[in-house]
């Protein structure tokens, strides 16, 4: 039996209560873990962009990461997609490294 209501599961769960044990039970600290998440996953993207295509459209590609309204909204939202997206976005980052340091070699 599940102790989470919203069914998202113990890593949720988990985020959640320590950012309650750290700032206090409010809205801002439950929000935290995926707006922490949704930052991150703009930084990783920047530096894949970056990687493959320069600075420039690295900076482009981050801008509308994160002004996209349902990145956005996910951003603010109690959910475990904002951490999914990130390991998934990180993950396709080092994907990409380990095949161009192959490729380099």
């Amino acid at each position: 039996r599940s102790i989470d209501p919203a069914g998202n599961g113990a890593a949720a769960v988990g985020l959640d209560a320590g950012a309650i044990g750290v700032f206090g039970a409010n809205e801002w600290a439950v929000r935290l873990p995926a707006a922490l998440f949704s930052a991150a996953q703009v930084g990783v993207t920047y530096a894949l962009a970056a990687t493959i295509a320069g600075p420039i459209a690295a900076a482009l590609a981050a801008l509308c990461l994160a002004t996209s309204p349902l990145f956005f909204g996910f951003a603010r939202f109690l959910t475990l997609d904002p951490a999914l997206a990130f390991f998934i976005t990180a993950t396709i980052a080092c994907c990409w490294r380990w095949d161009n340091a192959l490729s380099e070699r």
